[in-house]
């Protein structure tokens, strides 16, 4: 009489293991999907307070047309000040410009506003020319040019930003402004982290149903020396 203990087919045994490997990592990767879902719920929520308003101003874009104030209602606005020939921070600046279009070019609810500090340079074909070396479309791009006495006032009195021995002495930062003409907030593109705070702000502002009613303790609040405190924003930690 054989009293032998009856032997499982190999495959049975390997199928077996393996149904049981699978089921493991199942249950391992639904438990990093409940993970991510609730990390993503606690991710601060960035907050742009109003920080004053674009003021009035009215110079012609790179068609000889006219831009000011008015223009910035209805889009969400990157308004930054450059010149064409800057060999320094300006090439840095529109290589950022060039990724936020890349990540936002099917959404025309935004709009590009760049003024030049060197306008006696800067004429409309060479800023033509200039924005032609990028993907992004000239009608999505407005580079400004006014009266250079102008521009330096509309630097330092409107947007709070340093405008001193031009055309070098320029400010490095991007300022978002929403549909409704009101600033809110300061991206500096020689921050690590500025450029791609400037792409989470602007699908905020994209997303935005109704216009921020938060306000910053008025305009002199967010300044320091002269200088916009911060760059950009407050986060908001989840519950």
């Amino acid at each position: 009489m054989d009293n032998s203990k009856p032997r499982f087919p190999r495959a049975i045994i390997w199928a077996s293991f393996a149904a049981m490997v699978m089921a493991v990592i199942a249950v391992f990767a639904l438990q990093m999907v409940k993970r991510a879902q609730i990390a993503d719920q606690q991710k601060p929520t960035m907050r742009l307070p109003a920080m004053g308003e674009v003021p009035a101003y009215k110079f012609t874009d790179q068609f000889g047309e006219s831009f000011g104030t008015a223009d910035y209602k209805g889009r969400v606005s990157i308004h930054s000040f450059q010149f064409s020939h800057c060999e320094g921070v300006c090439p840095v600046m529109s290589g950022h410009l060039v990724n936020v279009w890349q990540q936002y070019r099917d959404d025309d609810g935004w709009q590009i506003v760049t003024v030049s500090v060197d306008p006696k340079r800067d004429t409309p074909d060479v800023l033509r020319d200039y924005i032609d070396q990028f993907p992004i479309p000239q009608e999505r791009w407005h580079y400004l040019r006014g009266p250079i006495n102008e521009v330096v006032e509309l630097s330092e009195k409107g947007f709070y930003l340093p405008a001193e021995n031009l055309p070098m002495g320029h400010s490095a930062k991007f300022v978002l402004v929403d549909r409704t003409g009101k600033i809110r907030g300061y991206f500096n593109s020689q921050d690590l982290e500025g450029p791609q705070l400037l792409k989470e702000a602007l699908g905020v502002l994209l997303n935005e149903t109704q216009p921020s009613t938060a306000e910053a303790d008025g305009s002199e609040a967010a300044l320091q020396d002269g200088e916009p405190k911060g760059d950009c924003c407050e986060t908001d930690e989840g519950a």
